[in-house]
């Protein structure tokens, strides 16, 4: 039994200690925080919140136009891959997967000429 009482107290010691050193620790942590970063549209100049919005709106519409293009280049990719599997298994000819090849990259084309258009629109 004291056996017993003295691991609880030694544990409950131990807690203490780590919580004693948590809170040192945390007090070290009131340091300034960093200033906030310029997005890469523009400068946002002192206290201007809107056009701390406009620039970061710029950047998540740019951001959202290089995954719109990496979704559609996966899915040209993943559509020609399939039509080789079905060359491969007798059901379509050489000739399909050129097609389909040829139409994915006039489309990855189409894209990334809108997106551009859109970026100098948006910029």
């Amino acid at each position: 039994m004291t056996a017993l009482r003295t691991l609880r107290e030694r544990a409950t010691l131990l807690r203490l200690a780590c919580y004693v050193g948590l809170q040192t620790f945390a007090l070290a942590a009131f340091a300034d925080l960093p200033t906030q970063a310029d997005p890469d549209s523009g400068a946002i100049r002192d206290g201007n919140i809107i056009d701390a919005v406009k620039f970061y709106a710029k950047d998540i519409f740019l951001a959202a136009g290089l995954i719109i293009a990496t979704v559609v280049f996966i899915l040209v990719t993943t559509n020609a891959i399939a039509v080789y599997k079905e060359i491969r298994d007798g059901r379509r000819t050489w000739g399909d997967l050129g097609m389909h090849a040829g139409a994915g990259a006039v489309l990855i084309i189409f894209v990334v000429f809108l997106l551009t258009q859109a970026q100098d629109i948006i910029i």
